[in-house]
């Protein structure tokens, strides 16, 4: 490994918190624009790995869950891949994600994702105990994404329909990510602009820009990562993980958000993950399962799940 990737990854991580650091002063307990955007489950971590790193994904997106996180890092996928995300949290929300991606011999990747939250309303004429009947509201996005590599820069894009199924209203409309990815030897930096759009219903979409770095530190690791991201209709926040594979099969991974105030999305996540190569019908195709515990995740305790194959 060349002497000056470390360096360089730790001013650019320096940087990234810097720049959080210069707004933090300006900033109080609650945003006054707390709760106003439409389709804020697009805000929701998808990636059992990336919620372990609490959300320091920018630079690091290198699999099909990047068209969550940063379309641009799509390319440096390697031949197919599919993962599924479950999220599992307090007050009966189920917020869950699938995503595939294939690369494309002229350089290129495509890829299709869904992403959506789902809850139970239960409708009384009257103080019954059982409900006269339920309704299941839900917000979801499908999306198609393409990204392609110019050396050692990757650049992508996204297209999102956004759908809100209220009770007695539907909303409908299209959102757009960018993003971009430079790599250099084991050092990686990206920036993405997620969920750019019109207006969704009466309420603006919850528009955010990232911008990431993440280095793995010696040749078999650990990789280091560091985030900053600036979400319309809420504060600022820092997002720094560490992730270390053990004999390429586990991997150990946490991380830490600091956000303004007291915000309950912040504070300390961990994770595992778990690799293998399938057996006979699959003995083609790379297993990998990853668990990320995120405290007070908003509604309460999270645990997500996901599953990954490449193939």
């Amino acid at each position: 490994m060349k002497r000056y990737e470390t360096p360089l990854a730790l001013i650019a991580a320096a940087a990234v918190l810097c720049a959080a650091a210069s707004t933090a002063d300006a900033q109080s307990a609650a945003h006054d624009d707390a709760g106003t955007r439409a389709a804020a489950f697009l805000n929701m971590e998808s990636g059992g790995r990336a919620a372990a790193l609490a959300g320091a994904y920018t630079g690091l997106a290198d699999d099909v869950d990047g068209m969550f996180w940063n379309p641009g890092g799509l390319s440096m996928i390697e031949n197919k891949q599919f993962a599924a995300t479950y999220n599992m949290s307090f007050g009966g929300i189920n917020h869950s994600s699938a995503a595939y991606a294939q690369k494309l011999s002229n350089g290129g990747a495509f890829g299709v994702a869904f992403q959506g939250v789902f809850g139970e309303i239960e409708r009384r004429a009257g103080d019954t105990i059982e409900p006269d009947s339920r309704f299941t509201p839900g917000e979801f996005a499908f999306s198609v994404g393409y990204a392609h590599a110019f050396g050692q820069l990757s650049v992508g894009a996204t297209a999102k329909g956004i759908q809100q199924r209220f009770d007695v209203e539907t909303n409908a409309g299209p959102a757009f990510d960018f993003g971009a990815v430079y790599r250099i030897n084991r050092v990686s930096i990206g920036a993405s602009a997620l969920s750019l759009g019109p207006a969704l219903g009466d309420s603006d979409l919850p528009t955010t820009f990232r911008a990431g770095v993440s280095a793995m530190i010696a040749e078999e690791g650990p990789t280091l990562a560091a985030d900053i991201a600036v979400p319309s209709g809420d504060y600022t926040s820092v997002r720094l993980g560490i992730e270390h594979w053990f004999f390429d099969q586990i991997a150990l991974r946490g991380g830490y958000r600091i956000v303004e105030g007291e915000n309950p999305a912040k504070g300390f996540s961990a994770g595992i993950g778990l690799k293998s190569v399938g057996s006979a019908p699959l003995e083609n195709a790379g297993l990998q399962i990853d668990y990320a515990f995120v405290p007070e995740d908003g509604v309460g305790d999270a645990h997500r799940i996901s599953l990954m194959m490449s193939f």
